[in-house]
C-alpha cells in the first residue's frame, strides 16, 4: 500500500495517505482529528486509530470475543481467524492476547474430544493448541473419507453377490426342472388342476404314474410346490433361506 513511504517527504507521505482513503476519511483527517497539517504519517495513522476506537466501546468488542464459539459447520482455521480479527479491537496486551486466544479456543470449540485432549496437556501454549486442533480435524476428515471408500467397496461386493446368487438360483431351478421332467413337451404335462402347469413326475413311487408307466388323469399334488417338496427337492422359499 505505502511501499517505500519512508523515502518520501512528509508532504509526499500525506499525499500518498490521502490517495488511499475515501472522501469521508479525508474530511475526518482534515477536520476531525486533533493533528496539524504538518503531522508525521505515524502520528496521523495513530490519530485515525484513536478516532475509530472512540466510535466503539472496547467492552463491546471484548464481549463479542468472549461470546464467539465455533459453529458446527465451521473449520478450525476459520474459527481461529475470526477470533484473531475480533481480538484486534479488544486492546489486549501482546502477552495477554495469546493467552486469551488459547482460552477462547478451548472454551469455544465444537469438538468436545479435542477439548479433553487440550485440558490433559501440560504447559499448553497457543501454538500447541492450534497444532492439536488442526491435527484432530485433519484426522477426522481423512477417517471420514476412508470410511466412505470402504462403504462403497462393501456395496459393490453385495451387488455382485446378489447377481451371483440370482444366477446360481436360475441354474439350480433349471437342473431341478430337468430332473422332474418340466422340460418335457407341453403335451406331456398335466393341466388337470387349473391354470398352472403341473409337471409329470417320473418317480416310481409317484401316484401320477401307474405301475405300467401310464399317467393317471388326476394327481394327489395340488400344486407344483407339493410335488417338489414330496420328492426332496428344495422349493424356492427353502432355497432362499440357504
Amino acid at each position: 500500500m505505502l511501499t517505500g513511504v519512508n523515502q518520501l517527504t512528509q508532504e509526499e507521505q500525506r499525499a500518498s495517505l490521502y490517495s488511499l482513503v475515501d472522501d469521508e476519511w479525508h474530511r475526518i483527517i482534515k477536520f476531525g482529528l486533533n493533528i496539524t497539517e504538518t503531522a508525521s504519517l505515524s502520528d496521523t495513522i495513530q490519530a485515525m486509530e484513536d478516532h475509530l476506537r472512540s466510535q466503539r466501546n472496547v467492552i463491546l468488542d471484548r464481549r463479542d470475543f468472549f461470546r464467539r464459539n465455533q459453529q458446527p459447520d465451521e473449520s478450525f482455521d476459520d474459527y481461529l481467524i475470526a477470533l484473531k480479527e475480533i481480538s484486534e479491537f479488544c486492546d489486549f496486551c501482546r502477552h495477554c492476547t495469546e493467552d486469551r486466544l488459547r482460552d477462547r479456543i478451548i472454551t469455544g470449540l465444537h469438538d468436545e474430544t479435542a477439548v479433553q485432549t487440550l485440558l490433559s496437556e501440560e504447559d499448553l501454549t497457543l501454538q500447541k493448541t492450534v497444532d492439536i486442533c488442526r491435527a484432530r480435524e485433519n484426522a477426522f476428515v481423512n477417517a471420514s473419507a476412508l470410511a466412505g471408500d470402504r462403504l462403497n467397496a462393501v456395496s459393490a461386493y453385495r451387488r455382485g453377490a446378489r447377481s451371483y446368487s440370482r444366477a446360481s438360483m436360475k441354474t439350480g431351478n433349471q437342473i431341478v426342472s430337468n430332473r422332474l421332467g418340466m422340460s418335457l413337451p407341453h403335451s406331456e404335462r398335466c393341466h388337470h388342476h387349473g391354470e398352472g402347469i403341473y409337471v409329470t413326475c417320473t418317480a416310481s413311487t409317484c401316484e401320477v404314474y401307474q405301475r405300467d408307466g401310464r399317467r393317471k388323469s388326476t394327481s394327489k399334488y395340488n400344486t407344483p410346490v407339493d410335488m417338489l417338496s414330496s420328492h426332496g427337492y428344495p422349493t424356492a422359499v427353502q432355497r432362499s433361506a440357504l
